[in-house]
């Protein structure tokens, strides 16, 4: 029994890893966000797999890792080994500090929820499921907020830049084709410049409230991803609900549980 669930807190540790350079991929790469490229499709691709991944030991962990200390013990390698892969540092250090608590206390919940089934049941699962959203969520947004604080520092512009690049090439071709051809580069051009302007004066309105825009990034973050996440979230728990029977039929799941 031990050495099944230390198999999978090992497990457990690894997917974290990787969910770490996931998110030191997004803010590295934080530009890539902006734009619809192949870069953005593949960091996407990177840190959903890495979120299921979690996910499905996240659940397996919780379910069946017997005893308590194990679960503990994961919770903290996991945390360490997703604080190694993504970056050393204060604002790093505290979101995984925040990300290991509320992991500890998914599994906690899920335990209890599983002790007082009668038969081994999804609804505790299903029922923590917000919890672990959160838990994933976080981190990642904290990753956003970094990437735009040091997005500031490096461009002093309070709108990304990619941001606005893409916003005012796709408001460029919207009148592109409407003048005459011999006026159109013109028109253009001072459309150009009355957006540049725009975007001047909103940093202007912007900047009083410089640093509280990394923390309102990471709000605004936090939110979108939650909901991103309800669009895919019913993936892991048909995998899931797949992969305990498999599991209680290969003998696995009833030595642990």
């Amino acid at each position: 029994m031990i050495l099944k669930s230390s198999a999978l807190v090992i497990l457990l540790a690894v997917a974290n890893f990787f969910f770490g350079l996931a998110c030191a991929q997004v803010q590295a790469n934080y530009q890539v966000l902006f734009s619809w490229s192949g870069e953005m499709l593949r960091l996407f691709g990177q840190v959903l797999g890495t979120l299921f991944l979690v996910i499905i030991l996240s659940a397996l962990t919780a379910a069946l890792v017997r005893p308590y200390w194990i679960t503990i013990i994961g919770v903290s390698l996991s945390s360490v080994a997703l604080l190694l892969a993504w970056g050393f540092g204060i604002v790093t250090l505290v979101a995984v500090v925040v990300y290991a608590g509320i992991f500890l206390l998914y599994a906690i919940e899920v335990k209890r929820g599983m002790e007082n089934e009668l038969a081994f049941s999804m609804r505790p699962l299903n029922g923590e499921y917000r919890t672990l959203q959160f838990a994933l969520v976080l981190p990642l947004a904290v990753a956003i907020a970094l990437a735009y604080q040091a997005d500031i520092s490096r461009s002093n512009s309070l709108i990304p830049p990619a941001y606005r690049r893409l916003v005012t090439e796709n408001m460029v071709q919207s009148i592109s084709g409407q003048f005459p051809e011999g006026d159109q580069a013109a028109i253009i051009q001072e459309f150009r410049q009355q957006v540049d302007q725009y975007w001047a004066s909103l940093d202007q309105l912007l900047a009083p409230y410089l640093p509280y825009l990394p923390l309102a990034i990471g709000i605004l973050a936090c939110w979108v991803l939650g909901l991103l996440f309800l669009l895919v979230s019913w993936f892991p728990t048909v995998l899931l609900a797949v992969l305990f029977p498999i599991l209680k039929a290969a003998g696995f799941a009833k030595e642990i549980v």
